[in-house]
């Protein structure tokens, strides 16, 4: 399975794309591994929210990152390809 990156914006977010055609897949496992390069936090939590689009269609869409003016509030859009839905998933808690 061939994976790319489509579209990032450093320290808001990262999407990757591939195809589930070719080859045949039925399943797939991600693995998401936050590392934080100073280790200053003492005590503090963050969170992080994954989301999968799934297409029904060629990919002929856009991808854009949105950040709020508040600098939190991240999500990502795939306008231009209506035949998709998606699911999200969002952990807080997260100590560092």
């Amino acid at each position: 399975m061939l994976f790319y990156k489509a579209e990032h914006e450093p320290n808001a977010g990262l999407v990757w794309g591939f195809s589930e055609a070719y080859p045949s897949m039925d399943y797939l496992n991600a693995f998401i591994t936050l590392k934080k390069n100073k280790l200053t936090g003492g005590g503090n939590t963050t969170s992080i929210s994954a989301k999968y689009i799934h297409t029904y269609q060629s990919f002929a869409g856009t991808i854009s990152i949105n950040l709020s003016q508040e600098g939190f509030g991240i999500g990502f859009a795939l306008s231009d390809c209506p035949q998709q839905w998606s699911l999200v998933a969002s952990l807080s808690g997260i100590k560092y």
